[in-house]
């Protein structure tokens, strides 16, 4: 595998060092993992960095294959719509029902319309897998301290300074309840993506240095774009530094195999939705809609989060977003999370559902 280290000490956040700490330990030869001030160094959201493209190449195959029995929580099928480079002899497609992925349409497609005001060119409709990997990151880490490895807050000393921003966002709620993604449309801001998002929420990402420098910039560009049936409502808007992606993971691809099985947070007996169905009929007396979102962010792992909530007030605190006393105490006590911020931006998307920080702070400081 091609991001295979030695016996060295691990410095910094993210993915990359997460995946090496698993990557030893599973090999028989735990490194000891040092991240400093957060294990992941980035929001809970996804970039365009992390789609997989499996009919693209063997290593994006290889790698979403592994993802999808490694963490299949995590992992979301979604439908990118990009620019496709023209070739003779296209035929022009119409009529309605749903594209099939890889198919090669025109401007005047519904599909095409339906989301942008002004089409040119022709597009493609591309399978892709979309991974949670600030979640994937807490995952790899957990697997490796059960196979043996010290994965801990290492003294400031080694941290590696943050650079500039690279890209920015906004999240909104989506415009449709339904919606294909898009992926590097140009426009006169650079690349601009689209990323389908849970709970009816869509990423908008373009990078950094152009003529968009605000959230409010961002909105302006997507409503000159999208289709005036578009209502567009920022739920927050930031920028993003340079730090790794699900795509620097491509290399070690070749190495990856489905037949290695899940990791802990990932085994769960019987597939996604019959484990989900036995954690909904256990729990009965909880809403099942909660419980499903649970399993999106913690797996196999949310019966032993569980054990013990016998009525709604055993989860403790409402704090908001779907987010209460019970789930904080987990991500605190098994998910390096020191601190409100470190729970509201990066172990979920609470940041964006509604979670008050001052309660979640004020929880925290009072249940510390």
């Amino acid at each position: 595998m091609g991001l295979a280290g030695g016996s060295d000490l691990l410095e910094g956040p993210g993915i990359i060092n997460a995946f090496r700490a698993w990557q030893a330990a599973t090999g028989g030869l735990p490194r000891d993992w040092h991240f400093h001030a957060g294990l992941t160094d980035r929001p809970a959201i996804p970039l365009p960095c992390d789609l997989l493209f499996p009919s693209e190449s063997a290593a994006e195959k290889a790698l979403a294959d592994w993802l999808t029995t490694a963490v299949p929580h995590l992992v979301q099928p979604i439908r990118m719509l990009r620019p496709a480079p023209r070739t003779r002899g296209l035929r022009r497609l119409f009529g309605g029902g749903r594209s099939r992925p890889g198919e090669t349409l025109d401007a005047s497609d519904r599909l095409v319309s339906g989301i942008l005001a002004a089409p040119e060119g022709t597009y493609q409709v591309a399978k892709a897998t979309l991974t949670d990997i600030t979640r994937l990151t807490v995952a790899l880490a957990r697997d490796a301290v059960r196979l043996g490895g010290q994965v801990t807050q290492g003294s400031s000393g080694g941290a590696v300074e943050a650079k500039g921003a690279t890209s920015l966002y906004s999240v909104l709620a989506r415009p449709w309840p339904e919606m294909v993604g898009l992926h590097e449309l140009p426009t006169v801001a650079g690349p601009l993506s689209l990323v389908p998002m849970p709970n009816d929420l869509m990423l908008a990402h373009v990078p950094a240095g152009g003529e968009v420098s605000t959230g409010r910039d961002l909105e302006g560009l997507l409503a000159a774009i999208l289709t005036r049936r578009a209502t567009l409502r920022t739920v927050t808007a930031g920028s993003v530094g340079e730090t790794a992606c699900l795509r620097d993971l491509l290399p070690c691809a070749e190495g990856l195999s489905a037949s290695a099985g899940p990791l802990h947070d990932g085994g769960m007996d019987g597939g996604y939705g019959l484990f989900a169905n036995r954690v909904a009929a256990t729990w009965a007396h909880l809403d099942a809609a909660y419980i499903r979102t649970l399993i999106s962010r913690h797996g196999a792992s949310v019966p032993e989060m569980l054990d013990g909530v016998h009525r709604d007030a055993d989860l403790g605190e409402d704090l908001g977003g779907g987010l209460f006393g019970r789930e904080v105490e987990w991500v605190v006590r098994h998910e390096w999370a020191e601190d409100a911020a470190t729970v509201l931006h990066r172990r979920g998307p609470f940041a964006f559902l509604g979670t008050d920080p001052e309660r979640l702070r004020r929880w925290m400081e009072q249940n510390g």
